[in-house]
């Protein structure tokens, strides 16, 4: 599915899952981003995401240097909201922006791009082609599930545009578990509009497309996995029933999330190897 895969293009590698774990774990502890990374509340939906690419480097020789050049010539082409931030790793007035996205010893050099709402929404290592570095460009929906899901919350996708009065009534009911106690700092609920050419590739990669005909709720939990679908008129109650089971199971698959948490609430197995759930 397009989160999931998105996660595994972000660190896809051994080299790389280290610092997955590292930077979920410390966007999660450390609360805002460092000040040297622009970001923005983005309150305004009609204001458009903006991508900072944050170039980290060790040594300044050619290999450095002739990536760099490539990275600026590529996203030069891509207008004014996008810009490059160089960070050389070795030095001390860079150590928080380091530190927070726990790079010091990923391979260099590195390019994150990150969201203006504080999301990483994609990595690249060297050798990679300049023309990747379009696929850290993403949309509001996909930058707003990937912050959430780097913070160890749930996400309660909900999918609307068929303009009936259920589409309203589903997303009330689903914006009112935030009042509930047991979700109000674990969960973060997403509307969709499925007629948004710019949300596609985010409906393609949970089954859903433009043709839908009723309101849809998706829950995905870290690392983006979709943990259920409900189609239809969905209560406040149904939707906490599966929030409920994702809090209190086991990790996904069986396997531990990034930063030593099976998923929000719970905690890691022994060794990352969850036991068989009893039925």
């Amino acid at each position: 599915m397009t989160i999931r895969t998105r996660f595994n293009g972000l660190f896809g590698n051994a080299c790389m899952i280290a610092l997955a774990a590292t930077a979920v774990a410390n966007s999660t502890a450390m609360g805002q981003p460092p000040s040297l990374v622009a970001t923005t509340t983005q309150v305004d939906s009609s204001q458009p995401l903006t991508f900072q690419y944050l170039f980290f480097w060790k040594e300044h020789d050619t290999r450095t240097q002739n990536a760099l050049d490539a990275t600026q010539q590529e996203l030069a082409k891509l207008g004014d909201d996008v810009s490059v931030k160089q960070i050389g790793i070795k030095d001390p007035a860079n150590a928080e922006v380091v530190n927070y996205y726990g790079v010091s010893r990923a391979p260099m050099p590195l390019v994150l791009c990150t969201a203006s709402n504080g999301a990483v929404t994609k990595a690249f290592v060297t050798p990679f082609a300049a023309s990747q570095l379009r696929e850290g460009i993403v949309s509001r929906g996909t930058a707003a599930s990937l912050k959430a899901l780097q913070e160890n919350k749930l996400v309660v996708l909900c999918a609307i545009g068929s303009g009936t009065a259920a589409d309203q009534t589903t997303l009330s009911n689903a914006i009112a578990l935030k009042s509930d106690q047991r979700f109000a700092k674990s969960i973060e609920v997403i509307a969709l509009d499925v007629h948004d050419p710019n949300e596609a590739t985010l409906l393609a990669g949970v089954e859903l497309n433009s043709t839908l005909t009723e309101p849809t709720i998706v829950i995905l939990a870290p690392p983006g996995k979709q943990l259920a679908t409900l189609a239809g008129l969905v209560t406040t109650e149904q939707i906490a029933e599966k929030l409920v089971a994702a809090q209190s199971a086991c990790c996904p698959g069986g396997q531990c999330g990034p930063g030593g948490q099976c998923c929000p609430s719970g905690q890691c197995c022994p060794s990352g190897q969850c036991e068989p759930q009893k039925k």
